[in-house]
């Protein structure tokens, strides 16, 4: 169901039969201006999503829809999220666009089903350090952040679970070396990355990869140790600086997919000329 009046909103919640029998809602435009406390009668719902509200905060009683799965706030302006949000056991998703906030509720981390987080186009120039303490994340999407955030930090080694990693459209200079101990990570987009010119030498740690996109305009250079994903199957390196591939690429047996456009390289390997 999808709302974008505060009356119908309200309509909503005074049909008692209704409230228990909803799974979606979806509330849109800057007529919704907060959450009543009886957003607790919707007993059933698994997935709620804010879009271009003017929520600034979502009330405590969030922590009672114990079957939500999936929640979603576009450019709704929501600044705080409730500890009570350790509540919902069954949370899977949590999408936040343009986010406001530059803290988590610690309470976020405990979550035991919490698989994926996005926090996309954040202009801050932190991020809440509570994502790095969530172990249970398999998806991890960081889009879009402000240009004045440069690095992650080494924290984000503790995302032992994770098995995909969206940094794309970031001015990311450089990784952590850390990022090599997500052992289970399968997937890997650092495109748009427009100031990153080279990747730590762990990358060649990420035995488990294989996605691996570096469309990044300013890239120079790949660490030999590229040639340990032996399970990669799809590589980018489109539109990069990338003038020559280490001799060890030509390990990537598994390799199905080899984008090279717009690169000027001395030569590719006769082993992967059919892929590009």
């Amino acid at each position: 169901m999808e709302i974008s009046t505060a009356d119908a909103l309200t309509a909503l919640l005074n049909d008692e039969q209704q409230c228990k029998m909803l799974i979606k809602l979806e509330l849109r435009g800057r007529d919704i201006k907060f959450l009543p406390p009886e957003i607790a009668q919707l007993t059933s719902l698994e997935v709620l999503r804010l879009s271009s509200t003017e929520v600034i905060e979502l009330p405590k009683e969030l922590g009672q829809l114990t079957k939500l799965k999936e929640l979603g706030l576009d450019m709704s302006g929501t600044e705080r999220l409730p500890a009570e949000i350790g509540n919902l056991v069954c949370l899977e998703t949590v999408s936040i666009d343009y986010p406001a906030m530059t803290t988590l509720p610690k309470q976020i981390t405990a979550l035991p089903n919490l698989k994926q987080l996005d926090f996309i186009g954040c202009e801050k120039d932190t991020l809440p350090e509570q994502i790095w303490q969530i172990k249970s994340l398999e998806k991890l999407v960081l889009s879009s952040l402000c240009d004045d955030i440069e690095e992650l930090p080494a924290e984000i080694g503790n995302l032992i679970h994770l098995k995909e990693l969206i940094l794309n459209g970031c001015c990311l200079q450089k990784l952590p070396k850390e990022i090599g101990k997500l052992a289970s990570l399968e997937k890997l987009d650092l495109s748009d990355n427009v100031c990153l010119n080279h990747l730590p030498t762990e990358i060649g740690n990420l035995a488990q990869l294989k996605e691996l996109n570096l469309y990044c305009s300013e890239l120079e250079v790949l660490p030999k140790e590229i040639g340990k994903l032996t399970n990669l199957i799809k590589l980018d390196l489109s539109y990069s600086l990338l003038s020559e591939l280490p001799d060890e690429i030509e390990n990537l047996t598994a390799l199905q997919s080899l984008g090279l456009r717009n690169l000027q390289l001395a030569s590719i390997p006769p082993s992967l000329a059919h892929l590009a």
